[in-house]
């Protein structure tokens, strides 16, 4: 789900404007469309023009430290993490409600089921 302060990156030219590759800021989304940004310059477009032309650049954290783990996530769907030399990544179901909390104890049960084998 697209919302405010997201980047999305054009990935398709749009009749001759070609800034495939470019990064463009979400500054508002209305009924009707989104407005984005590159640097001064402004642009709107419509939800399915998107959806077309664009893809949502994913956003991580840093790794965030506790004890002897690291973690980072998107605060959308994702969870990385790190402990000692093993490492896993879980994912929130489409359906449910992101819970850092839950990613983390996700990827600990991977990490000792790795620990086992």
């Amino acid at each position: 789900m697209l919302k405010v302060n997201d980047t999305i990156r054009m990935v398709k030219p749009i009749g001759k404007v070609d800034m495939t590759g470019q990064i463009f800021n979400v500054i508002d989304i209305d009924n009707e469309g989104i407005t984005l940004a590159i640097g001064f310059n402004r642009a709107y477009m419509s939800i399915d023009g998107y959806e077309k032309y664009f893809v949502k650049v994913k956003q991580w954290t840093d790794w965030i430290r506790i004890g002897s783990i690291a973690y980072k996530t998107d605060n959308e769907k994702y969870v990385k993490l790190r402990f000692g030399d093993y490492s896993a990544k879980a994912s929130c179901h489409p359906m449910d409600t992101f819970d850092i909390d839950i990613g983390i104890q996700v990827c600990m049960d991977k990490i000792a089921r790795k620990m086992k084998q």
